[in-house]
């Protein structure tokens, strides 16, 4: 008896393992299936449709990999029905389960379906592969997962083969590489994204956020009033590449930019320049963003397990952060009685800290040795949520403010900055490198009662810094007061590194005139532009038709295509507190500006 019983659960054993091995093997086809079937939605929309889907262009693989991990995790979860069901409806109840979660894979994104129609026709989907797997045999089974296996393979190869192409692309770039011409400089721009002038020590700000820039600074020129051309990442960074405002490029803020053949990148490319760029803003600087045309290297999203689970819609959702965050049972059953499907992040956007950026850079240009380079390097770090190393968080934690944080985020972009030029100057490289210090846009704390940017044209989001440093051309010590635009820096950047030629190719005039050079124009209009908003905020001015404005010498004029208009005497009243478009004392400089903008906008 004693031999029978033993052989007995013997058997048990084995077919209890056999079983979850079987919904092991489940829950990881469905995943592949569900990842695959989420690549392929998400790359129409992007090659087909023309839109953002703020992915990397892994996704062939970070997709399946994603979720063929997620449901395999959940297999324990049903331990506790394998306790109270059979093995058929186990598997019903396991299939279902996963085809739930597959259906709400593909639905989460689409932002403008109810949840309840969201549920709703998961669970239809559920019921019906709960069912239809149930009934399947043995040997039906196993020719799914054979099939599973073969969609694994296929998958894999895409992989390797998009990591294979890509690696062949940047060497045939590598090769095509002309030689660039004797004693030519490297230029480094750096874009400190989302970091204002006002709150630079550089400019005055009283807490010490950036000591190295203002020694650094000195080396060169700085430029008090450097004025963006938008207040968001996309439009700016073209027209900081192209010398062209944001509604020239096509870009949007679900749509790339069109930079054209006359791109920085493209242009330093040409005549034999190493190219690369080095994106810390994974949702409107990636590759898909229209940016990376002419760079033989072009570092944006990670390769990392965070990745992977990112790359499932299931991860990126308010229940998957409530999920994350609870602390026990209680706060787990809160997240799921909410069940919050809402995506408030950009999908696969995953922090990258400032000194990543700078260690990633330094490698590359050891690499480069021997040939002029031009390198583009976006740090993040001063975007919300405003991130530092902890030593500078408490050293700038007295007021309990974001702003705080924000104070910490430009201190470690500073500090990191001192370590780059330190290095550079060490390697003998820094006096031969045209350096340009600026910034996309800026950010507000409650001015004019908004938060954050992208929603107006006012000062906080447009006022940025700017530094030029370059021995042989650029002048120390000197500041620049008058108002620049940064549609004139590409020009800048062309004629300082002697490739512009008498007739540059891209719009604007260099700013060598700032410290003294001959102009050859005259600067450019100052203007700045945002389309009509996607959020909700109805507050913000930008909420219900597009912004624009000029700059004259002492005005700032801003009209919305609702035909509201605003006039500010932007310097003495910095804050724009007083809007002097109804004072019939200013109405003569109200119908300059509107001539101006006429004229600078085409309106």
């Amino acid at each position: 008896m004693t031999g029978s019983a033993s052989t007995a659960a013997e058997t048990r054993a084995a077919g209890r393992l056999e079983l979850w091995g079987e919904l092991a093997a489940l829950a990881a086809g469905l995943g592949l299936v569900t990842g695959v079937v989420y690549a392929g939605i998400t790359l129409f929309r992007q090659q087909i449709l023309g839109q953002l889907v703020f992915h990397s262009r892994d996704i062939v693989w970070l997709a399946p990999l994603g979720h063929m991990i997620l449901f395999t995790a959940l297999v324990p979860v049903l331990a506790p029905v394998g306790l109270v069901a059979d093995r058929g409806r186990l598997r019903r109840i396991a299939a279902g389960t996963y085809a739930f979660l597959g259906s709400l894979a593909q639905l989460i994104p689409w932002s403008g379906l109810a949840r309840w129609a969201i549920i709703l026709f998961a669970l239809g989907v559920a019921v019906q592969v709960g069912r239809w797997y149930g009934d399947r045999d043995a040997a039906q089974r196993r020719r799914l997962w054979r099939g599973a296996v073969g969609l694994a393979a296929a998958v894999a190869a895409l992989g390797v083969g998009q990591r294979l192409w890509l690696g062949v692309r940047r060497t045939l770039m590598a090769a095509r590489l002309g030689t660039a011409p004797a004693g030519a400089p490297n230029v480094l721009l750096i874009i400190l994204d989302t970091v204002r002038g006002a709150n630079l020590s550089l400019y005055g700000y009283p807490r010490p956020t950036t000591p190295a820039l203002e020694r650094w600074g000195r080396e060169g020129v700085i430029f008090d009033r450097a004025l963006a051309t938008a207040p968001w990442t996309l439009p700016s960074h073209g027209t900081l590449f192209t010398g062209r405002l944001g509604s020239e490029l096509g870009g949007d803020w679900l749509t790339p930019v069109r930079v054209g053949q006359a791109s920085l990148a493209q242009l330093f490319y040409r005549p034999g320049y190493a190219t690369a760029g080095f994106v810390g803003n994974l949702i409107y600087a990636s590759y898909e963003s229209g940016l990376a045309p002419g760079f033989v290297r072009y570092e944006d999203y990670p390769i990392s397990w965070r990745q992977v689970l990112l790359h499932s819609p299931l991860v990126q959702t308010g229940l998957a952060r409530a999920l994350e965050r609870s602390r026990g049972p209680r706060d787990a059953w809160r997240a799921l009685r909410r069940f919050d499907l809402q995506i408030s992040r950009r999908p696969a956007s995953e922090y990258k800290p400032a000194g990543g950026i700078t260690d990633a850079f330094l490698v590359w240009q050891r690499e480069t040795a021997g040939r002029p380079f031009f390198a583009f390097l976006n740090y993040f770090d001063a975007h919300d949520p405003y991130r530092a190393p902890a030593d500078l968080l408490a050293r700038f934690a007295e007021t309990g403010t974001p702003q705080d944080r924000y104070d910490a985020a430009i201190a470690y972009l500073d500090r990191e900055l001192d370590r780059l030029f330190a290095e550079l100057a060490r390697r003998g490289v820094l006096d031969r490198t045209v350096v340009v210090v600026t910034s996309d846009h800026g950010e507000q704390f409650g001015e004019h009662g908004l938060r954050g940017h992208a929603n107006s044209l006012y000062l906080p989001v447009l006022e940025v810094p700017l530094i030029l440093r370059y021995p042989p051309r650029v002048p120390a010590g000197r500041r620049v007061t008058q108002a620049v635009t940064l549609r004139d820096l590409p020009a800048t950047i062309l004629d300082l590194a002697g490739t512009g030629g008498p007739a540059p190719p891209v719009p604007g005039t260099s700013l060598a005139w700032a410290w003294g050079e001959p102009a050859g124009a005259p600067p450019s209009p100052i203007v700045a532009e945002v389309s009509r908003s996607l959020s909700r905020d109805s507050r913000a001015p930008n909420a219900n038709a597009w912004l624009r404005s000029v700059f004259g010498q002492r005005f700032q004029y801003i009209r919305s295509g609702g035909g509201a208009e605003e006039l500010f005497f932007y310097t003495t009243d910095s804050l724009e507190l007083r809007d002097l478009a109804e004072d019939p004392r200013y109405a003569r400089d109200l119908h300059r500006l509107r001539r101006l903008f006429d004229s600078a906008t085409g309106a």
